[in-house]
């Protein structure tokens, strides 16, 4: 059985070494091949790569001439590639080589797809800073909610295995072909995968510096804007302008009827919050019909309630502790308690 491990680089001569020695040291004695995509390190990775498929044989390198990503890596690796198996890593020492038996057994058992997985109870990270790390996890989890179809703990993994006749029948559907996460592509293009999530220890980078940068961010926003409900978000987002006109428009109404401030905000509340359930149960969300309407009902008002609370304390704790000015505090706060809405919408009250 062949295997083939596709290495994406661009500046990596430093860590591809004792990246290809372990990778030797590990698959002893079983066939296999590496092919390495430079996309035009200025630090020579492409050439020290072929000095490398030189001493230790087996090893393929393709220099692209500008840096075009590490999902076009994959696919420009995948089209030269005779594995039967494909794993996907990157070459920074940050996932280790040593978990490719343990991906290739669940390949061997009928998985169609094996990701290593950074977020599962066993795995450790020691490679992020706690932003990156939290920042993931928050993706991730927005992933899942947003592109219901990938149910996977860390679609942003680039450290996994496919079988081959997966990334055949996908490769002509991907639409961010210069994108950073392949994975996410895989799985949003794809249907009844059996996949396997297994736990790693993501390492710490040992030479040279993160490919992340603002660029990256914005595919990787668009790519799960592409693949998400985006319809859904924005029918849910007009309920709440409409929920807000409404409120005001009941307001204004009532006091003009002599009511005391605190009545008739609290009645215009309850009216939007029954406009706005109303509207995103028979509309936003007409295909989710599970559950009992009272049942719907009763979890709406508590999260509307929780929303509004955490935009309350948000607000204030921006405006006393870190910035003094009311608008922006109460925006960042509205906002805040807005994403908290609508993650709560689409997970708990109106969940699949």
């Amino acid at each position: 059985m062949m295997l083939t491990i596709i290495l994406p680089t661009y500046n990596e001569r430093d860590n591809l070494e004792e990246l290809i020695r372990r990778i030797f040291r590990t698959l002893k004695g079983k066939g296999f091949e590496i092919i390495i995509v430079d996309d035009n390190s200025p630090d020579g990775t492409a050439e020290f790569a072929e000095e490398l498929g030189k001493k230790y044989g087996k090893i393929i390198v393709v220099k692209r001439n500008k840096k075009l990503g590490i999902s076009s890596a994959f696919l420009t690796g995948f089209l030269k590639s005779r594995g039967k198996y494909i794993i996907l890593m990157d070459a920074d020492l940050q996932h280790p080589p040593e978990k490719i038996p343990e991906i290739i057994d669940y390949l061997d058992k009928g998985y169609d797809l094996v990701i290593a997985s950074r977020f599962l109870k066993k795995s450790r990270i020691y490679g992020l800073t706690f932003y990156r790390k939290l920042t993931s996890i928050l993706i991730s989890y927005f992933i899942r909610i947003f592109i219901p179809k990938i149910k996977v703990r860390d679609p942003l993994s680039g450290f996994f295995g496919v079988k081959r006749e997966v990334i055949e029948h996908v490769h002509k559907r991907i639409k961010f072909k210069r994108g950073f996460k392949i994975l996410i592509e895989i799985l949003a293009n794809s249907n009844n995968l059996k996949i396997k999530e297994i736990p790693f220890d993501f390492q710490k980078r040992k030479y040279g510096k993160s490919k992340v940068n603002n660029i990256v961010v914005i595919e990787l926003i668009k790519q799960i804007i592409y693949y998400s409900e985006i319809s859904r978000i924005i029918k849910f987002s007009l309920v709440g302008f409409i929920g807000t006109l409404v409120n005001l428009f009941f307001l204004l109404l009532l006091r003009s009827y002599g009511l005391e401030h605190f009545i008739a905000s609290a009645i215009a509340i309850e009216i939007s919050i029954m406009n706005n359930f109303l509207l995103n149960n028979y509309w936003t969300f007409s295909d989710r019909v599970n559950g009992k309407f009272l049942d719907k009902l009763i979890k709406y008002h508590i999260l509307s309630s929780l929303s509004s609370i955490i935009q309350y304390v948000t607000s204030n704790i921006i405006f006393y502790f870190i910035y003094s000015n009311s608008i922006i505090a109460q925006i960042i706060g509205i906002l805040l308690g807005y994403l908290i809405n609508l993650l709560g919408s689409f997970k708990i009250v109106w969940k699949k």
